[in-house]
């Protein structure tokens, strides 16, 4: 997956964990948060590796 559609899924998924913990769904909140913060720093590592 490219890292823009990476970048994306992650917003989309930490924009969608406060309505899930609206709707009472603590545990795919917590999910869908953990998730997106995982996938954004593994972006931060991967860019910034230098490349030979």
């Amino acid at each position: 997956m490219s890292k823009i559609g990476l970048l994306i899924l992650a917003f989309t998924a930490l924009a969608v964990s406060p309505v899930m913990l609206l709707m009472n769904q603590l545990y795919v909140s917590a999910g869908l948060g953990v998730a997106g913060i995982a996938i954004l720093v593994a972006l931060l590592v991967t860019s910034g590796e230098k490349k030979k």
